[in-house]
């Protein structure tokens, strides 16, 4: 037995009330009590913290299953051991099986005294299922030790399906639904990532030109910045044409010269021409 078990059972005997036996002793419930002073988070009524109160649910109960998982383990490890031919006339078996019977009925009786919050209302049926079918399975042992047997036929089916039980609680646990993490940030895009400003798809388009010449750079420059003039100033009103028309022809144009102003403009009078004669 634990020492935190100890020590919370003697201050749920401190702040029981008067209606307890006096003939109850630590001994008489020691081991049944779990329940974790961190988990007690309502003063007047008021929870102070909605989260911290899930949490400390969830380490309490995921505390509790665990502990009479382990009890069921040593059991049913117990119970198989004694099928065993050689242990037939083994007393000692037989009385560390017993004990351990009773240690299975203690651990499982803590999850009667859970109150969780309403989250953990299904895991919490499961778990007192399980102890129903453990403390059952409990009785069973000692019924059949009592009775001389020592092939545990019933016993070793009873205490593997309470394992099953507590098994499939601590996966329901495990499955309740996470706070859900906040949307992570959207990663800052790099200069080298970030669409090229007019600016620089016409120095990119004029550095070549650098070989032929210091003018020859500024010559081409000025010839991409008036194309570039050329479209900004052009709408469909005075292109006379629909407005859907000539947006299609300006994403057309757009990309077959993503990097070329002059060409771009070039494309762009050529089809918007070849529009306007086609509606005529």
């Amino acid at each position: 037995m634990s020492f935190r078990t100890v020590i919370l059972t003697v201050i749920m005997l401190l702040v029981c009330p008067v209606g307890w036996s006096q003939t109850k002793t630590l001994g008489d419930v020691a081991g049944a009590i779990k329940l974790n002073p961190e988990a007690i988070v309502e003063k007047q009524g008021v929870v102070e913290d909605p989260r911290a109160a899930k949490q400390a649910d969830e380490n309490l109960l995921g505390s509790v299953l665990a502990d009479c998982s382990a009890a069921a383990d040593l059991l049913g490890e117990l119970v198989a051991e004694a099928r065993l031919p050689a242990a037939k006339r083994d007393i000692e078996l037989a009385k560390r099986i017993e004990s351990a019977s009773f240690e299975l009925e203690t651990e499982v009786h803590s999850v009667s005294l859970l109150r969780l919050g309403r989250e953990f209302a299904p895991v919490l049926e499961t778990a007192r299922e399980a102890e129903e079918i453990c403390t059952a399975a409990g009785a069973r042992v000692r019924s059949e030790i009592a009775q001389g047997g020592v092939m545990f036929r019933n016993a070793e089916t009873e205490v593997t399906r309470c394992r099953q039980i507590l098994d499939r609680a601590k996966t329901e646990l495990v499955t309740i639904e996470k706070p859900a993490a906040p949307p992570a940030a959207a990663p800052e895009t790099s200069p080298e990532e970030q669409s090229p400003t007019d600016d620089d798809i016409i120095a990119a388009r004029c550095e070549p030109e650098r070989t032929k010449g210091a003018g020859a750079v500024e010559s081409c420059r000025a010839v991409q910045y008036l194309s570039q003039a050329a479209m900004a100033s052009r709408n469909p009103d005075n292109e006379m044409l629909d407005e859907g028309v000539f947006s299609d022809i300006r994403q057309v144009c757009l990309d077959l010269h993503p990097r070329d102003f002059v060409q771009r403009d070039a494309c762009e009078q050529e089809k918007m021409t070849a529009a306007r004669l086609e509606a005529e």
